[in-house]
């Protein structure tokens, strides 16, 4: 479990610059590249480009502007400087098991991958800027996580960075993944260096009870409190200290940390308070922030690669996979398939790095395809992240196990629906076994202010939706429950009611809300597969089928019709299919009339 430290300053021993990453401490003014406290052998040449790549962690240096530094009077060919790349990366075990450090973006330069501490010695003995997982320890003011999430944030951190003087207390707010706690770091990381802030971290997720906030918070600031008040003890030292309190992850412990942070606004004119947290505090002075995800083209986009990387989501993937291995060029066909990756993964960043880091075992196609039906693939994060960020099910799981018991269940029961849907969608397929349509408003409102169900109040009706890395994991909770069936059951007969309704133009004299539905294509696809699959569901399959015919729907999913008509053929069910073929060719009237041309939303 990591430390809970505070970013404050003290004096160190070394002259000049010293940069850490994983074992290994470079010394550029002595030319001295030491693990372990021993030194290793390297070229001169590798040296200086290690220190162009660990003086800019996470930034892409291009391969010119390498050249030019370390040969600054010398025409080489860029084969000269793979070669120092490669004896670089061998020195530094480059590749070996979990250590990675430099990138290639192909065509382009290098990037140094891993965390990176840069310790400068001078009168005032402050730590020159730092960056790295996990916080800097008491030896500088912060340590910031550099190469993955930042990428798309750099507006959004400096709107953080202006808005802090006038704004003491912000919290900032989304679904886990999303890299609130990254923007958190990068945002204290920067502080130390443009305002000579002092800054302390806390990792509330470490904090057991929350009884224990305040002695967390004045351990970190590096302090023990003697009295048994330690409440007392932390106000008296924040009472004239001008700092920034980063309180990280304070989702479990919402009430003791509102609490606290409205008796340090009390106290204390100069301390700065940045919360995050996967919902609101709802405590005096706070201003919430919500954390989007990254940007995705829309679908149907046709962009080079140059046009896709302008979206965020696309960047993060392609750095991730360099880091991770891939060196080839992306063709217009893979940076499609990149895009629906992306959108598929909700625009999140760790979603996003940890399929990019599966490129070494699959290509992208295959990715794809493994990605579509289930997320269990992407089961592997970084070592050194916090627990319930290191795999898609852990940072879901973290938030799940939160919830009240009825919002587990709501959960649980909105994963059937594939894409958006409405309050009275949820109303009507979720109210049952102890959730009465009375309550789902409610429940359905926690869900959304706990970043757990993502809403659009702006269109009509509102509409709601998870995001898939929340959907997979609820529908294993349905099925572990045992009501993945009972549910499925549910949402395709409701599924036929609206798709009925529609097909006879009942929407405004409909007593049961179907107008109000936002049910598209993709719930009806749904719907009609399970009941194809359904042993006992088989006339519901046709039912849907029919249906679908005679709204003109079947046009936006012939063949999934069609597999019914011949399942209903195979089986004899020889009324059914003798509705079937009326309404087929009531169908195929109806689409070669213009004036019928509606159907649901696609």
């Amino acid at each position: 479990m990591r430390d809970i430290h505070a970013m404050t300053t003290r004096p160190t021993m070394t002259s000049g610059r010293r940069f850490e990453f994983g074992p290994w401490v470079y010394q550029p003014e002595k030319q001295l590249l030491l693990r372990d406290n021993t030194a290793v052998v390297l070229g001169n040449r590798a040296l200086e480009i290690l220190g162009m790549l660990v003086e800019r962690p996470g930034e892409l240096i291009e391969k010119e502007e390498i050249i030019a530094r370390v040969w600054p009077t010398t025409i080489v060919e860029e084969s000269n400087l793979k070669v120092h790349v490669a004896a670089l990366r061998k020195a530094l075990h480059d590749g070996l098991g979990d250590e990675r450090y430099i990138a290639t973006v192909v065509g382009r330069g290098y990037r140094f991958v891993a965390p990176v501490m840069c310790h400068r010695t001078e009168q005032s003995s402050r730590m020159d800027g730092c960056c790295g997982p996990g916080g800097a320890g008491r030896s500088g003011p912060f340590a910031r996580d550099c190469p993955s999430f930042v990428v798309g944030r750099s507006t959004l951190i400096n709107d953080i960075l202006n808005q802090l003087p006038a704004r003491r207390f912000m919290s900032l707010v989304g679904p886990g993944g999303v890299g609130k706690t990254t923007v958190a770091k990068e945002v204290a990381g920067l502080i130390t260096t443009r305002r000579h802030m002092e800054v302390v971290y806390v990792d509330l997720a470490e904090v057991a009870e929350g009884r224990l906030v305040a002695g967390a918070i004045l351990g970190a600031i590096g302090f023990t409190a003697r009295s048994v008040n330690a409440r007392t003890a932390l106000m008296d030292q924040l009472r004239d200290r001008e700092m920034l309190l980063v309180l990280d992850g304070a989702e479990a412990l919402l009430g003791p940390v509102a609490e606290m942070v409205e008796k340090i606004n009390a106290c204390s004119r100069d301390t700065h308070i940045l919360v995050t947290s996967r919902e609101p505090l709802f405590a005096r002075g706070e201003h919430v922030l919500r954390i989007p995800p990254l940007s995705c083209p829309d679908e149907g986009m046709d962009l080079d690669e140059v046009e896709s990387r302008r979206y965020a989501a696309v960047e993060l993937f392609i750095e991730r996979a360099s880091a991770a291995g891939m060196e080839r060029v992306l063709t217009h066909a893979d940076m499609s398939v990149v895009a629906r990756l992306c959108r598929r993964l909700d625009g999140i960043p760790l979603a996003i790095e940890l399929a990019a880091s599966r490129v070494n075992a699959f290509d992208l196609a295959k990715l794809e395809q493994l990605l579509e039906g289930d997320l269990r693939l992407l089961g592997q994060g970084r070592r050194n992240a916090p627990g319930r960020l290191r795999t898609l099910t852990a940072s879901v799981e973290w938030s799940y196990a939160l919830l009240a018991e009825p919002e587990q269940r709501l959960l649980r029961r909105l994963a059937i629906f594939s894409h958006e849907f409405s309050l009275s969608d949820a109303e009507i397929v979720a109210s049952q076994h102890g959730l009465g349509r009375e309550d789902i408003a409610e429940w359905l409102g926690n869900l959304v202010s706990k970043s757990l169900v993502m809403a659009c109040p702006e269109q009509d009706p509102a509409c709601y939706r998870l995001l898939t890395t929340t959907r997979c994991f609820a529908r294993q909770k349905l099925a572990q429950h045992f009501e993945l069936e009972d549910v499925r059951r549910r949402h395709a007969e409701y599924c036929l009611k609206v798709v009925a309704a529609h097909s006879t133009r009942q929407h405004a004299n409909d007593a049961d809300g179907h107008a109000q539905s936002r049910l598209g294509v993709g719930d009806i696809r749904d719907a009609l597969g399970w009941a194809t699959a359904a042993n006992e569901a088989h006339s519901l399959a046709i039912d849907i089928a029919v249906a679908a015919m005679s709204s003109g729907l079947d046009r936006h999913m012939q063949e999934d019709c069609s597999r019914v008509l011949t399942m209903a053929r195979t089986n004899a069910a020889a009324v059914f299919v003798k509705g079937a073929v009326k309404h087929t060719r009531l169908s195929v009237v109806r689409a070669d009339d213009p004036a019928h041309e509606e159907s649901l939303p696609a």
